[in-house]
């Protein structure tokens, strides 16, 4: 009996135990059940949420999740016009980050691709026409005015799907420059700027800039950079089919190992560093990748400063003195060496190693070339003479003849050399003849400019075939445009 009594507390508080755990396990049962449903509920609350965001946001979903950000796709931009049948920027974009407008570029480049099925490759294929301007300044808009007007034969307008054009404007400022007067082919073609600087990548970034609109476009096939002192020195007709017809970008890309930055390693090794011209004109696959890239423009961003930034008038001029004096020294360029080296790097294959806008010191780089040719041949008529002297038959010395020319050519280097150092030579009205201006037309041969006085030349191939580089020349002066206008009939036939 005692051991009955004594074992009865111990099953009692056992079944007690036992009641209780049971008890707890059906409020857990409950609460996980609880919990499970509103799981379920919340999930598809949430699914049905992010499917509406989907169809009526798509750009936000994106954005939200995959770091892509998706502008509008409106035709509104691209239907307003200045009057003129030529594609303005469009008021509908601004204003819109850089960022934005490259990200969409690129969106639109791709879905523009031939082997899109929904992309109508019906239209007309244009040229995009980038005018990097200082404040918005064009002083030979009369010359660029009668280009336009050969190619639109006369004054009727024509519909926005019918032009072979388009004109884009940077006016180097926080404002829109552009207004009626300066007439109807520039009218609203400005897009947003920011100051932009010779030998910094500001200058890049208004190359970039210019390009991510001048894609958005998915007609504009070929994308030339020029400026406000550069005119056309061939046919429109001319242009348009030389380039459209071409399998490469036109880019000069001379090896410039003086001015080469070690930080850019291994990014950039020192054979793949290269200078070229600022005007270049590239095709829409490299205008794409120009756009897209991120990391060489970093590079080049951090690690090659370029020329010292001008705020204001005082600061620019004393910037340009202080590159004057120590233009001798090799140094980097943004807005010279990035998409030389950026081309080369990628697609060396893909590029034209000369570029189709003529500047100032070429004539002098052309003028030495031709003097060392000559004294080239001097010296081999020499080397004649002389065996000939040896063998008894010489019939004079002549041996002044090398030596003047050697002289000569030093004084072409040395006058190359100091135009180089004092900035470029401006073209003005008392430079301009239709013998000058033809014999830019007929070169055939390119002349790359570095840091290190350069001149060996570099045939114009379009195709595999060598024919005249030049369609374009720079610098003029305003004061040469009624000279211009003169000889437009005769010489560069528009």
């Amino acid at each position: 009996m005692t051991a009955a009594t004594t074992r009865s507390p111990v099953g009692s508080g056992t079944s007690a135990f036992s009641r209780a755990s049971a008890a707890w396990d059906s409020r857990l049962k409950t609460v996980v059940y609880i919990l499970a449903a509103g799981s379920i509920a919340l999930a598809l609350w949430f699914a049905t949420v992010e499917a509406a965001t989907l169809l009526l946001h798509p750009g936000n979903y994106a954005s939200r999740y995959f770091g892509i950000r998706m502008l509008p796709f409106t035709r509104e931009s691209r239907r307003s016009r200045a009057g003129s049948g030529v594609e303005t920027a469009g008021a509908d974009w601004r204003p819109i980050a850089d960022r934005h407008v490259a990200e969409k570029a690129v969106t639109m480049s791709v879905l523009s691709l031939p082997h899109n099925p929904l992309t109508n490759r019906r239209r007309t294929a244009k040229l995009a026409l980038l005018f990097v301007t200082d404040q918005g300044r064009l002083p030979l808009k009369r010359v660029w005015e009668r280009f336009f007007q050969a190619e639109l034969k006369g004054p009727v307008e024509l519909e926005h799907d019918n032009s072979k054009f388009s004109v884009y404007v940077h006016s180097g400022g926080n404002e829109m420059r552009y207004n009626a007067d300066e007439g109807r082919f520039f009218q609203r073609n400005d897009i947003p700027s920011l100051p932009a600087h010779e030998g910094t990548i500001s200058m890049v970034d208004a190359q970039r800039r210019l390009l991510a609109w001048a894609l958005l476009d998915p007609d504009n096939h070929f994308f030339l950079f020029l400026d406000h002192s550069c005119i056309p020195i061939r046919g429109f007709a001319h242009i348009y089919s030389s380039l459209l017809h071409s399998r490469h970008s036109f880019v000069a890309m001379a090896d410039d190992p003086s001015a080469y930055p070690p930080e850019l390693a291994p990014l950039v090794p020192p054979h793949k560093f290269a200078r070229s011209s600022k005007w270049v004109a590239v095709n829409r696959p490299h205008a794409t990748a120009i756009v897209a890239d991120n990391m060489f423009y970093r590079a080049f961003k951090h690690h090659c400063k370029g020329a010292p930034a001008a705020s204001s008038e005082s600061d620019r001029g004393a910037a340009s003195s202080a590159l004057a004096s120590h233009a001798h020294l090799p140094a980097c360029q943004p807005d010279e060496h990035y998409i030389a080296t950026f081309l080369r790097t990628v697609d060396p294959d893909g590029v034209a190693n000369f570029t189709i806008t003529h500047e100032s010191h070429m004539g002098a780089a052309a003028a030495m070339h031709e003097e060392m040719r000559r004294e080239a041949q001097q010296r081999a008529r020499m080397r004649r003479r002389q065996q000939r002297r040896e063998e008894g038959e010489t019939r004079g010395g002549g041996g002044k003849e090398g030596q003047g020319g050697e002289d000569g050519t030093w004084q072409l280097r040395r006058q190359l050399q100091q135009e180089m150092q004092q900035g470029e030579v401006v073209y003005g009205a008392v430079n301009i003849t239709s013998r000058f201006i033809m014999e830019i037309q007929d070169a055939t041969a390119y002349f790359h400019q570095t840091a290190r006085l350069s001149t060996s030349p570099t045939a114009c191939r379009w195709n595999g075939q060598l024919k005249p580089c030049f369609m374009f020349a720079r610098p003029f002066r305003p004061d040469a445009v009624d000279e211009i206008m003169s000889i437009l009939p005769n010489v560069l036939n528009y």
